[in-house]
Parts: structure tokens; C-alpha cells; sequence
């Protein structure tokens, strides 16, 4: 009886310990409700799927500004292909660094476009949960909560942190960026 008590416990807290996702201590968390996290996954991984072209920028980013992460910016941004893209500046290891607001319908495509070309070459993603090490680097650089949904594109040579905005129960890419090693403290 003891054994099959045993056994039925390890079946159910096993998979539990092994899906749990770690939050560090001190990050202001939300979670959200499993449909909506599935959304979103589903959402991502269809945009990725997807060429640019075939791309619908409003059911994939909505019409509200996305941000595009200071590292994402470095790799595929130029201020002479998105004009008017509000500058915003971001603190991360004590070095002040530069992503993008975009709000146009045509610069959100011109960057799905360029993120997927670059990053596609290195390989199929696999779209997770962040883990720990790479909530630490988003928290590190933003002045708001975190909010899921909250996923990687795991590239092989990249990491794309991919946070969701949820408007009117709808999941919607929020912010971009690669996702970098924080320096550690001394």
C-alpha cells in the first residue's frame, strides 16, 4: 500500500518539479492563466513560421507600439528604415543602451522581417518558457512588473525573449530582444 501511495505521489509531483518554471527572488512575477500562455505560444509559433509577407501585423502585434529590445536593435535596426520610431533608452549592467518604440504598421513587418531572416539562418526555434538566468536579464532592464506571457524562441545561436501584452483576453507581442549574459557582480 505504502509503495502504490508512493508511486502515485512521484507520478504527480515529478512532472510538476520538472515543468516548474523558476522565478528569481525579488522579480515582480504575474502569471498567467494556462489558455492564455497557450495562445500565446501558439501565436509566436505560427508568426515564426510565417514569411514577413503573410504575416497579419495586427493580429500578431496589435496596433499598439512594440518594443524592440536594445540587442534586437543592434542586430537588425537603422534609424534610416524606421523614421519616427521613438528612441527608448535602457539601463542594463550600468550602461545606458538604445532600443525602439515602433508603432507603423510597415516597421513592424520590416522588423518580423529582419528578425526572422537573421535569426532563421541559425536554425528552427523552439519556443519555452524563460528560465531563470533570462527572466534575471529581462527584469534587470525594464521599469514594470513582468507579465506573461513570457516565452524564448530558442535559436541555436540566439535567444529571442518574446513578452506578450493581453488585450481583451487576446495575446499580443509586446517587446523583443536577445537575450544576453548579465555581468556579474564584483
Amino acid at each position: 500500500m505504502k509503495s502504490l501511495i508512493i508511486t502515485v505521489l512521484l507520478f504527480f509531483l515529478v512532472p510538476a518539479a520538472f515543468y516548474a518554471q523558476e522565478v528569481p527572488k525579488g522579480v515582480r512575477y504575474k502569471k498567467a492563466t494556462d489558455e492564455v500562455n497557450n495562445s500565446a505560444k501558439e501565436l509566436l509559433e505560427l508568426a515564426l513560421a510565417k514569411e514577413s509577407r503573410e504575416l497579419d501585423v495586427n493580429g500578431t502585434f496589435g496596433k499598439d507600439a512594440i518594443m524592440c529590445g536594445p540587442f534586437l536593435w543592434n542586430l537588425i535596426g537603422d534609424p534610416d528604415s524606421f523614421k519616427g520610431a521613438t528612441p527608448v533608452s535602457l539601463i542594463l549592467d550600468g550602461s545606458v543602451l538604445q532600443g525602439r518604440g515602433i508603432t507603423k504598421e510597415d516597421q513592424k513587418r520590416l522588423l518580423w522581417e529582419r528578425l526572422t531572416n537573421k535569426l532563421k539562418g541559425s536554425g528552427a526555434a523552439t519556443v519555452r518558457k524563460a528560465n531563470s538566468a533570462e527572466i534575471s536579464f529581462y527584469w534587470a532592464m525594464i521599469p514594470f512588473d513582468i507579465e506573461e506571457p513570457l516565452f524564448i524562441a530558442d535559436f541555436s545561436n540566439y535567444k529571442l525573449l518574446v513578452n506578450f501584452a493581453v488585450k481583451d483576453g487576446k495575446p499580443r507581442l509586446f517587446w523583443l530582444d536577445l537575450v544576453q549574459e548579465l555581468k556579474k557582480p564584483k
